[in-house]
Protein backbone atom coordinates (compact mmCIF):
# COMPACT_ATOMS: atom_id res chain seq x y z
CA UNK A 1 0.00 0.00 0.00
CA UNK A 2 2.84 2.19 0.84
CA UNK A 3 4.10 1.57 -2.32
CA UNK A 4 0.88 2.40 -4.08
CA UNK A 5 0.88 5.91 -2.49
CA UNK A 6 4.27 6.43 -3.47
CA UNK A 7 3.54 5.77 -6.99
CA UNK A 8 0.70 7.75 -7.18
CA UNK A 9 2.32 10.67 -5.20
CA UNK A 10 5.29 10.69 -8.50
CA UNK A 11 2.52 10.27 -11.14
CA UNK A 12 0.98 13.04 -9.86
CA UNK A 13 4.11 14.96 -9.65
CA UNK A 14 5.00 13.79 -13.19
CA UNK A 15 1.78 14.85 -15.02
CA UNK A 16 1.79 18.29 -12.92
CA UNK A 17 5.77 18.92 -14.38
CA UNK A 18 4.91 17.79 -17.61
CA UNK A 19 1.46 20.05 -17.77
CA UNK A 20 3.94 22.85 -16.39
CA UNK A 21 6.30 21.90 -19.47
CA UNK A 22 3.51 22.13 -21.97
CA UNK A 23 1.91 25.29 -20.83
CA UNK A 24 5.34 26.78 -21.24
CA UNK A 25 6.45 25.46 -24.63
CA UNK A 26 4.05 28.35 -25.89
CA UNK A 27 3.93 32.05 -25.71
CA UNK A 28 2.47 35.13 -27.18
CA UNK A 29 3.55 38.80 -27.81
CA UNK A 30 1.49 41.32 -30.01
CA UNK A 31 2.85 42.06 -32.57
CA UNK A 32 2.08 45.54 -34.49
CA UNK A 33 2.77 46.54 -38.08
CA UNK A 34 1.98 49.81 -39.92
CA UNK A 35 3.18 51.42 -43.27
CA UNK A 36 2.77 55.08 -43.62
CA UNK A 37 0.94 56.75 -46.40
CA UNK A 38 3.93 58.17 -48.02
CA UNK A 39 3.46 60.61 -51.38
CA UNK A 40 7.26 61.74 -52.81
CA UNK A 41 7.72 64.10 -55.85
CA UNK A 42 11.00 65.12 -57.30
CA UNK A 43 12.43 66.80 -60.24
CA UNK A 44 14.99 64.72 -60.98
CA UNK A 45 15.79 66.95 -64.77
CA UNK A 46 18.19 69.51 -65.37
CA UNK A 47 17.10 73.03 -64.91
CA UNK A 48 15.63 74.68 -67.91
CA UNK A 49 17.65 77.61 -69.35
CA UNK A 50 15.97 78.42 -72.66
CA UNK A 51 16.45 81.26 -75.11
CA UNK A 52 13.92 81.68 -77.95
CA UNK A 53 15.21 81.20 -81.56
CA UNK A 54 15.27 84.09 -84.20
CA UNK A 55 12.09 84.11 -85.75
CA UNK A 56 11.22 83.79 -88.98
CA UNK A 57 9.42 87.30 -90.84
CA UNK A 58 5.87 86.20 -91.70
CA UNK A 59 5.33 84.07 -88.94
CA UNK A 60 2.86 84.80 -85.92
CA UNK A 61 4.42 83.50 -83.15
CA UNK A 62 8.03 81.45 -82.46
CA UNK A 63 8.21 78.60 -80.00
CA UNK A 64 10.93 76.17 -78.36
CA UNK A 65 10.12 73.06 -76.42
CA UNK A 66 12.44 72.00 -73.70
CA UNK A 67 12.64 68.76 -71.26
CA UNK A 68 13.26 67.74 -67.95
CA UNK A 69 12.44 65.08 -65.98
CA UNK A 70 10.48 63.99 -62.32
CA UNK A 71 10.03 60.76 -60.14
CA UNK A 72 7.10 59.79 -57.96
CA UNK A 73 6.23 57.06 -55.54
CA UNK A 74 2.32 56.97 -53.90
CA UNK A 75 1.65 54.17 -52.07
CA UNK A 76 -2.11 55.56 -50.49
CA UNK A 77 -5.24 54.07 -51.77
CA UNK A 78 -6.68 57.80 -52.13
CA UNK A 79 -6.33 58.73 -55.47
CA UNK A 80 -4.25 61.75 -56.04
CA UNK A 81 -3.39 64.61 -58.95
CA UNK A 82 0.01 66.19 -59.36
CA UNK A 83 -0.23 70.05 -59.84
CA UNK A 84 2.38 73.06 -61.44
CA UNK A 85 2.61 76.27 -60.17
CA UNK A 86 4.95 78.93 -62.09
CA UNK A 87 6.03 81.32 -59.21
CA UNK A 88 4.97 84.69 -59.45
CA UNK A 89 8.38 86.15 -60.44
CA UNK A 90 7.67 85.41 -63.93
CA UNK A 91 3.94 85.72 -64.25
CA UNK A 92 3.48 89.35 -62.66
CA UNK A 93 6.09 90.85 -64.67
CA UNK A 94 6.02 88.11 -68.22
CA UNK A 95 5.54 90.17 -71.09
CA UNK A 96 2.14 90.21 -72.84
CA UNK A 97 2.66 87.74 -75.78
CA UNK A 98 4.72 84.84 -73.92
CA UNK A 99 2.73 81.35 -73.28
CA UNK A 100 4.81 78.47 -71.80
CA UNK A 101 2.57 75.15 -71.67
CA UNK A 102 3.52 72.24 -69.52
CA UNK A 103 3.24 68.29 -70.43
CA UNK A 104 3.93 65.53 -68.16
CA UNK A 105 4.56 61.63 -69.28
CA UNK A 106 1.85 59.97 -66.76
CA UNK A 107 3.09 57.51 -64.11
CA UNK A 108 1.74 54.02 -64.69
CA UNK A 109 -1.09 54.39 -62.53
CA UNK A 110 -2.12 57.90 -63.36
CA UNK A 111 -3.71 60.13 -66.42
CA UNK A 112 -2.09 62.82 -68.32
CA UNK A 113 -3.73 65.91 -68.95
CA UNK A 114 -1.59 66.86 -72.02
CA UNK A 115 -0.14 70.50 -72.97
CA UNK A 116 -1.50 73.61 -70.10
CA UNK A 117 -0.75 76.82 -70.03
CA UNK A 118 1.64 77.64 -66.78
CA UNK A 119 1.61 81.11 -67.32
CA UNK A 120 -0.67 82.86 -65.91
CA UNK A 121 1.06 82.01 -61.75
CA UNK A 122 -2.00 79.60 -60.85
CA UNK A 123 -1.85 76.22 -59.90
CA UNK A 124 -2.59 73.28 -62.72
CA UNK A 125 -3.48 69.95 -62.51
CA UNK A 126 -0.84 68.27 -64.78
CA UNK A 127 -1.91 64.63 -63.93
CA UNK A 128 -4.86 63.73 -62.39
CA UNK A 129 -6.39 59.71 -61.10
CA UNK A 130 -2.96 59.16 -59.82
CA UNK A 131 -2.96 55.67 -58.04
CA UNK A 132 -0.36 53.52 -56.23
CA UNK A 133 3.02 53.51 -58.10
CA UNK A 134 6.61 53.97 -58.17
CA UNK A 135 7.76 55.22 -61.45
CA UNK A 136 11.05 57.43 -62.31
CA UNK A 137 12.31 58.81 -65.44
CA UNK A 138 9.21 60.51 -66.05
CA UNK A 139 9.58 63.78 -68.54
CA UNK A 140 8.21 66.75 -68.48
CA UNK A 141 8.06 68.90 -71.66
CA UNK A 142 7.99 72.83 -71.76
CA UNK A 143 7.03 75.14 -74.82
CA UNK A 144 7.45 77.96 -74.69
CA UNK A 145 5.74 80.36 -77.32
CA UNK A 146 6.30 83.94 -78.50
CA UNK A 147 3.57 86.30 -80.03
CA UNK A 148 6.13 88.81 -83.09
CA UNK A 149 6.29 92.35 -81.13
CA UNK A 150 6.70 91.06 -77.77
CA UNK A 151 9.23 93.35 -75.73
CA UNK A 152 12.44 91.57 -75.03
CA UNK A 153 13.67 90.71 -71.72
CA UNK A 154 15.19 88.00 -69.15
CA UNK A 155 12.99 86.04 -66.76
CA UNK A 156 14.03 83.82 -63.62
CA UNK A 157 11.54 81.56 -61.39
CA UNK A 158 10.73 78.53 -59.95
CA UNK A 159 8.29 75.94 -60.96
CA UNK A 160 6.44 73.94 -58.31
CA UNK A 161 5.13 70.10 -58.34
CA UNK A 162 2.61 69.40 -55.80
CA UNK A 163 1.05 65.55 -55.11
CA UNK A 164 -2.59 66.82 -53.48
CA UNK A 165 -5.61 65.22 -52.77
Amino acid sequence: MKRFIVMAFLMAITGSLMAATASDSTATIDFDFSIPDVSIITVTGGNIDVKMPVPVPGEDFVDVTAYSAYEVYHNSATAKKITAELGSAITDTWATGVDCLLRTDAPSEGTEVGFVSIAGGTEVDIVTALGACSDTDLQLEFRFEVAAGTATGTYTDILTLTLTD
